[in-house]
């Protein structure tokens, strides 16, 4: 004697009528290009989420860039985003072209406020490098490093100045009071 099979599960969605309702969702048909997936004048939305280790965090897409040409050795702020807002680092690039005046060392940081991100990126430079030489670090964070305080601003920080040619950063990411 075999026990038949129950079949495929069913997919119960759920949404909110106008009223702020919780109310189960069925599939429905498109009712039109502009309103897709409506059952009873109730819209199913889908959100990206991504497990971090510990809970599970909204999938973010970067949406502000910054570049900036560097030259001279110190803190430099490069992203500035405003009262009240946060920056998310979400990737950066950075290339150093030029020269130091002397064969030398020339480091890199980045900085959130006074607090070091990531440090000592280490190039060695001659007086001069050769035509078109350029040295590039690269880094893909993910869903990135959210600034430490709002308000804060990051900073490309050179260990020496440039006599010639500059560091150039191009970093990416998200801005906002939860960025």
């Amino acid at each position: 004697m075999s026990i038949p099979s129950p079949g495929p599960k069913p997919v119960l969605l759920f949404g909110a009528d106008s009223s702020g309702i919780v109310v189960p969702v069925t599939s429905a048909p498109p009712d039109s290009d502009s309103n897709p997936v409506t059952s009873e004048g109730i819209e199913t939305l889908a959100y990206l989420y991504g497990f971090n280790g510990a809970t599970w965090d909204r999938v973010r897409v970067a949406n502000t860039f910054k570049t900036a040409s560097v030259t001279a050795s110190g803190a430099t702020a490069i992203w500035s985003p405003g009262a009240g807002s946060f920056f998310r680092l979400m990737g950066f690039s950075i290339s150093v072209a030029g020269d130091l005046g002397s064969a030398g060392i020339q480091t890199v940081q980045l900085r959130d406020g006074s607090s070091t991100i990531f440090k000592n990126f280490v190039c060695y430079l001659g007086a001069a490098l050769a035509a078109g030489e350029t040295t590039v670090f690269a880094e893909d964070m993910g869903q990135g490093y959210l600034s430490a305080a709002a308000a804060n601003d990051l900073y490309i920080v050179l260990g020496t100045t440039m006599t010639a040619g500059a560091v150039t950063i191009n970093a990416w990411g998200t801005q906002g009071a939860t960025a």
